[in-house]
């Protein structure tokens, strides 16, 4: 569930002899020569020179899918093998985040949180504080650019990368913008503003005429894991980790204990009668997948003596839960915000991303 989930896995698989090109094939008979990168939401990732592609399972032949199935036990148990009940708050810093090729523009830091923004990908990094100290990874924020072409495997999603910046990249008075330019001549500008626990976040997006495929997009919102994993001889043992526990690891039952009172409370659109909105961290939100959202708040031991507030600023944006069934909230879940017209400035006041730490 992190941003740059799919990089590391690419180097895992290399590692491991995985990362080779092979034979992928749909049931229409479709042939498409690709590296596999993950299995995630039931689409199978998949590496090509033109970019990232996540057909369904469903539209694959057996024989592609259990060939998925496997490379994906694989990279899960080396990533796995690599984590241990052994981090330390300490080594929380945000050198350890940027992506080589990244410039650090800010940083803005307060009392509660430091935030980092870098170009030209846009991450966004919101670390949180106590007494000084950071509590745990950041929450993550990028705005991810891309378009679908569904002419051959249903559902080829690809990306749409910056190519160059049409400005100078700006970070004044707490104010943030950043123009970009990215394949197929697609213009993208991102506005940020910061008032002390209080960050706007908003962008404009221009496609160019008779450009083929529509650009689509999103700004997604990574929340951090609750705990690390590590492998032990006889499978896939699991070791939680929080710097507001003991940093040699706790029980899946006391960490339960410890997260009793971890809730992520949400405020939908529109909410059938009966539909559960306030959940636990030991508890499955898959009933809310899909569904458009006013506002969620997020609070528990990850973000220390804090909660964090997610609402879209007016009528002209959306925000969406995605808290995967049987891996989250526990492990991180994504919170994806997308402007209804992404042609208007990226400062329009009633279609940005409110973040209010308290």
């Amino acid at each position: 569930m992190k941003i740059i989930f799919a990089i590391t896995i690419l180097t895992t698989l290399c590692s491991i002899g995985l990362g080779q090109e092979r034979i992928w094939t749909a049931v229409t008979g479709h042939e498409i020569k690709a590296e596999f990168v993950e299995v995630k939401d039931h689409c199978v990732f998949l590496k090509t020179p033109e970019g990232i592609i996540s057909p369904p399972m469903e539209s694959l032949t057996e024989t592609s899918k259990k060939l998925a199935i496997q490379l994906n036990t694989a990279a899960t148990r080396a990533r796995l093998a690599k984590l241990t009940p052994a981090m330390k708050a300490s080594t929380i810093l945000p050198a350890n985040y940027p992506v080589a090729g990244n410039n650090l523009i800010g940083p803005y830091t307060s009392e509660a949180v430091d935030v980092y923004l870098y170009e030209p990908s846009s991450m966004i990094y919101i670390f949180f504080k106590e007494n000084n100290q950071y509590l745990s990874e950041p929450l993550r924020l990028i705005l991810n650019v891309f378009y679908t072409d569904s002419s051959k495997i249903k559902n080829q999603t690809f990306p749409r990368p910056p190519v160059k910046l049409l400005d100078k990249p700006s970070f004044k008075n707490g104010v943030f913008t950043l123009h970009r330019l990215h394949k197929d001549d697609v213009e993208s500008e991102l506005y940020i503003e910061i008032v002390k626990e209080t960050i706007l976040i908003g962008y404009q997006l221009d496609d160019p005429p008779g450009i083929s495929h529509e650009t689509r997009h999103y700004l997604a919102i990574v929340s951090p894991a609750a705990y690390a994993v590590e492998v032990a001889d006889d499978g896939i043992k699991q070791t939680y980790f929080n710097p507001r526990v003991p940093a040699t690891g706790v029980t899946r039952t006391e960490l339960k204990e410890i997260m009793s009172d971890w809730v992520i409370d949400v405020t939908l659109r529109d909410k059938p009668e009966g539909l559960q909105t306030s959940f636990p961290y030991t508890e499955s939100t898959q009933r809310l997948l899909g569904r458009h959202a006013t506002s969620i708040n997020l609070q528990g031991g990850v973000y220390g003596p804090h909660s964090v507030s997610v609402a879209p600023t007016g009528s002209g944006g959306t925000i969406t839960p995605w808290i995967y069934p049987g891996r989250a909230p526990m492990d991180g879940f994504n919170i994806y915000f997308s402007k209804e017209s992404p042609r208007l400035p990226a400062n329009q006041p009633n279609s940005m991303l409110k973040l209010t730490i308290n």
